[in-house]
């Protein structure tokens, strides 16, 4: 899926994740450092297994189907193994090695998916002593099974036994005929044969637990894994907090900056490249031709972020690609940025030539783009004040003499807002107003925008770019 197919808000998140990508590593390390510590210094733990199981004799399915009364008996003891009268009987294989609440927290009895099976599982801060709590444990349930079913068993056969003891009672007496005692001793055998016949139908079978396997390693903790599993949530909550710092800040979406800016302005908009990594040329035509194309002077006013000549730069080589002479003007006259971004020298520039110290002939200097555009700098501000220069109707005449088609003006955000106004209030007919995208704010945009609509500026557009301040390069060596 290509990156136009997805969501703006996941496109978002995606570039957040690589715009933040160093801080939100460092913020995950942290939190993973932090676990692994806490991990490491936490005790290992073993834990061994063994299983129990029994086979349910007939008195105690009662008329039912002796899986039901598996799975009724089993629930049954893993109720009992967590009273205290287990604890204790445990207790005593364990020679006291243990208190009876250590038993407890640690000795664990879980019915299986089978019928008939219960899993004893032991924890301990060795493997040894995890394998001999299981075993005790399992032989210390084996015991209580055995003798609830004994006890079943006893139940089932106490009304034969009072039988076989009423028939003795009969025979100790000394008056019998021999033919009565006879009788009386062939009921007795019987009745003691049908005991024996119901013991061994009835008698509880457990089949003795396997000795549970001693550890080789310990189940608590895992550092490497836990700090792992850390690392990977902290990537998550951190980019979702840097997320939510831009929302709450009132920053564009990185997502679909263009759309945004479009919506909160009112007018079509455009995302350049950056700085060092510009678009394709063509990619700013349509843009220049459908609301920027014929206009005799665009005023581009960038605000709310590094100051930056790519969009003045990129609107006069997209003009001049298409045949139309193109002057661009640097107006930023207190702090120019577009001499130092393309290669130019500073001086001769606007100052000197709307004082009239140069012509304009001796001071424009062709754009190294090739494009065809011609520059002029900024120029030596010295002595003067940026009203005087741009505010004295000098600008006007020299864009009137330049015998160019269109002029592109570029005011940067390192100027106070009141030099842009100044070339706007000049020169309304066309404004196109330029905000980085990873320093703008929402409240800021809007504010700018409002302001040179208040003097009657046309506000025909928007640029958004990444600016970054701390990688940016001179444009002639991207253009290389």
């Amino acid at each position: 899926m290509s990156a136009q197919g997805l969501e703006p808000q996941v496109l978002d998140h995606l570039r957040v994740l690589n715009r933040y990508r160093l801080p939100i590593a460092a913020i995950a390390a942290l939190i993973a450092l932090a676990v692994y510590g806490m991990q490491a210094r936490t005790p290992a733990t073993y834990q061994a297994s063994t299983v129990v199981r029994f086979i349910v004799p007939e008195v105690a399915t009662s008329g039912g189907s002796a899986r039901d009364s598996a799975q009724l008996l089993a629930v049954t003891y893993v109720e009992t193994s967590s009273a205290p009268a287990f604890a204790d009987r445990v207790e005593q294989s364990v020679k006291g090695e243990l208190t009876l609440s250590e038993i407890q927290a640690r000795l664990h009895v879980a019915e299986k998916a089978v019928p008939g099976f219960l899993a004893v599982t032991a924890t301990g801060p060795t493997a040894k002593q995890a394998a001999s709590l299981a075993d005790a444990g399992a032989a210390a349930l084996a015991a209580t099974i055995g003798e609830d079913q004994q006890r079943g068993v006893d139940k089932a056969l106490d009304p034969l036994r009072a039988e076989v003891a009423q028939l003795d009672a009969q025979l100790a007496k000394t008056d019998l005929s021999e033919a009565t005692r006879r009788s009386l001793e062939d009921q007795r055998g019987a009745a003691q044969r049908t005991i024996a016949d119901r013991q061994e139908s009835l008698r509880a079978s457990v089949l003795g637990p396997d000795p549970a396997p001693v550890p080789s390693a310990p189940v608590a903790p895992h550092p490497t894994r836990t700090a792992t599993v850390a690392f990977i949530i902290g990537i998550v909550l951190a980019s979702e907090g840097f997320v939510l710092v831009r929302y709450l800040r009132g920053s564009l979406s990185l997502g679909d900056p263009a759309g945004d800016l479009e919506r909160i302005v009112g007018v079509p908009s455009l995302e350049l490249g950056t700085i060092d990594r510009r678009r394709p040329a063509g990619a700013i035509l349509p843009f220049v031709l459908q609301h920027l194309s014929g206009r005799p002077v665009i005023s581009v006013v960038q605000r709310n972020g590094a100051p930056t000549a790519l969009p003045a730069t990129e609107i006069a080589d997209a003009l001049a690609r298409i045949g139309t002479r193109v002057l661009l003007v640097d107006a930023d006259v207190r702090s120019p940025v577009l001499h130092d971004e393309i290669g130019l020298p500073l001086s001769p520039g606007l100052v000197e030539v709307t004082t009239g110290a140069h012509r304009l002939n001796k001071s424009v200097h062709l754009s190294p783009t090739g494009s065809g555009a011609v520059v002029l700098s900024a120029g030596a501000i010295a002595d003067r004040s940026p009203v005087s220069v741009l505010g004295n109707g000098g600008v006007t005449s020299l864009v009137r003499g330049a015998g160019a088609d269109t002029a592109v003006i570029l005011t940067s955000s390192a100027a106070p807002l009141e030099d842009a106004l100044l070339v706007v209030h000049q020169f309304p007919d066309a404004v196109v107003v330029a905000v980085d995208i990873d320093r703008a704010r929402r409240a800021e945009i809007v504010e700018t925008v409002r302001t040179v609509r208040s003097i009657g500026g046309n506000v025909v557009g928007t640029l958004c770019v990444h600016t970054k301040p701390r990688r940016r390069r001179h444009l002639r060596r991207s253009l290389r």
